[in-house]
């Protein structure tokens, strides 16, 4: 036998529930990364420029759902522009 809750208790848990995974769903994004790397002739040197989200982007990377204990959520937000350079050299 199946007991079905009924009434505004039962409305109250639906629509906290619906709130509840609302608040954990993150929007897809596409986010452009630009690296550049330069070999010299003998391949002893390397020398490389990026830029990590090239548009500066905002997105977020995870988040966490307390709306049915704390009434909150929060969100964790990805890098900003990044850039990087780097150079590298091979002793033989």
């Amino acid at each position: 036998m199946r007991t079905v809750a009924r009434g505004p208790a039962a409305r109250c848990r639906a629509s906290s529930t619906t709130r509840s995974l609302r608040a954990s769903i993150i929007r897809s994004s596409a986010v452009g990364n630009v690296r550049f790397t330069w070999r010299g002739k003998d391949d002893q040197w390397q020398a490389s420029a990026e830029v990590m989200n090239v548009t500066d982007k905002l997105y977020y990377l995870a988040t966490n759902d307390y709306s049915a204990s704390a009434g909150s959520s929060s969100y964790a937000p990805a890098l900003p522009r990044t850039w990087a350079i780097s150079i590298k050299r091979k002793f033989d």
